[in-house]
C-alpha cells in the first residue's frame, strides 16, 4: 500500500473476483484483444494462470498480499466487495458500500445505479459508445460476457 494512503486514511474499496471465473474472463479477454496475441486453448492458457504467467500475473500472489495489508493494518478503512455477491444482490452491496463511504441513498441513487449495472444495460450502453476500438479488438469479441459458455 503506498504510504500517502496510509497517511491520508484513504478509504479502499477493494473487488474480488472468484479466480475461477477470473480465469475465465481473462481467457477470453486474452483471446479477443489483439495486444496479448494469444492464440491457444483452454488447456494450455488455464497452467499459465494457475503459474501466474498471464497478462494479470499472479492472482493468488496478488490476493495473498491484500491480505497481509489487510492484516498488517486493522482498523484501516478497507471495504470488500467480492464479485458474485454484487452481481447476486447489487442493490444489498450498493448499500454496504454507500454505507462504508457514508453516501446516503438519495432519490433512488443505488436503486439506478443498480440498474445501470444489470448485464444488458451494460451490453446497450456499451454499444452506444463502440468507436475506434474495433482496432484493438478481434471480430465477435466483447467486453461484456455473462460468464456462460
Amino acid at each position: 500500500m503506498p504510504r500517502e494512503v496510509k497517511e491520508l486514511g484513504c478509504k479502499i474499496v477493494h473487488l474480488l473476483q472468484n479466480p475461477k471465473d477470473l480465469a475465465v474472463s481473462l481467457y477470453n479477454h486474452t483471446l479477443g484483444i489483439h495486444l496479448f496475441e494469444y492464440h491457444g486453448k483452454w488447456e494450455h492458457f488455464l497452467p499459465l494462470f494457475l503459474q501466474g504467467k498471464t497478462e494479470c500475473n499472479s492472482w493468488f500472489d496478488y490476493v495473498l498480499s491484500w491480505e497481509q495489508v489487510i492484516s498488517d493494518n486493522p482498523g484501516f478503512p478497507i471495504h470488500l466487495i467480492y464479485f458474485e455477491d454484487l452481481k447476486q444482490n447489487t442493490l444489498h452491496e450498493l448499500y454496504r458500500l454507500g454505507q462504508f463511504l457514508s453516501i446516503e441513498d438519495q432519490d433512488g441513487l443505488f436503486g439506478d445505479i443498480a440498474k445501470k449495472y444489470q448485464f444488458s444495460n451494460m451490453v446497450r450502453d456499451k454499444q452506444q459508445h463502440n468507436g475506434t476500438e474495433s482496432e484493438f479488438i478481434r471480430d465477435g469479441f466483447s467486453f461484456f460476457r455473462e460468464g456462460k459458455q
